[in-house]
């Protein structure tokens, strides 16, 4: 769909969110998201806009919560507790397969290239997660071509 960044807190007040919501409404989207999700001690803004036409998700009022508070201890209520957020999550957003971008990429790609592409990948996520002058210079100075292609050019 988009990230947007519309805050719609300022629906009211801003002409242009107003015909954004319209727009989604009209076409059955409805947002997901409907308290705050940046709060400070001045401001609040609604910007992380999740819209769906479809919601199938049961009302935690809808579940049966007897069997939780049936239990003498806290650790059998949280076991069944437990339980049945599980169930509830796992009915809602099933894991879902992702096939391999390598497997995916076009056959003129070499064994040799794909490793290479591999490894200067895993270089950035290192360098993105531990962001030292030491792995960013590892990861601009590893070259993405085998050497046979650039003693080539």
């Amino acid at each position: 769909m988009g990230d947007f960044n519309i805050n719609l807190l300022n629906v009211d007040t801003h002409q242009q969110t107003q015909q954004f919501i319209e727009d989604m409404y009209s076409n059955a989207f409805f947002p997901l998201i409907t308290k705050p999700t940046r709060v400070d001690a001045n401001t609040a803004t609604l910007i992380d806009n999740i819209f769906c036409n479809e919601i199938h998700f049961k009302h935690p009022m809808e579940i049966d919560w007897a069997s939780v508070y049936a239990h003498e201890t806290c650790q059998e209520a949280y076991t069944v507790f437990h339980a049945t957020f599980s169930a509830l999550y796992n009915e809602h957003f099933p894991l879902q397969n992702k096939q391999s971008k390598y497997k995916a990429r076009k056959s003129w790609l070499s064994d040799e290239l794909k490793h290479h592409i591999k490894t200067k990948n895993k270089l950035f996520k290192k360098y993105k997660r531990n962001c030292t002058f030491t792995n960013e210079q590892i990861y601009k100075k590893t070259s993405l071509f085998p050497k046979t292609i650039n003693s080539h050019s």
